[in-house]
């Protein structure tokens, strides 16, 4: 194994851009925008929401992914 030394200088961010990551941040997008009062988002909004992001983050189109309303 090679001794290899490494520095970094300043703050170092960690960002993962996988398909589930990038479906949460899409509703949490979503959700920042939405007019629903905080008592209405329970965990099946949060669900359906996540699940249709998922959808779309998967390629398919976003009528699909609402179908299942």
């Amino acid at each position: 194994m090679a001794n290899d030394s490494v520095s970094v200088s300043g703050p170092v961010k960690v960002v993962s851009d996988s398909p589930h990551r990038v479906a949460l941040d899409l509703a949490q997008q979503i959700d920042y925008f939405s007019e629903l009062d905080s008592r209405q988002k329970d965990r099946n909004y949060w669900l359906t929401l996540y699940s249709q992001c998922l959808h779309v983050v998967h390629g398919r189109s976003v009528s699909s992914a609402l179908k299942d309303d």
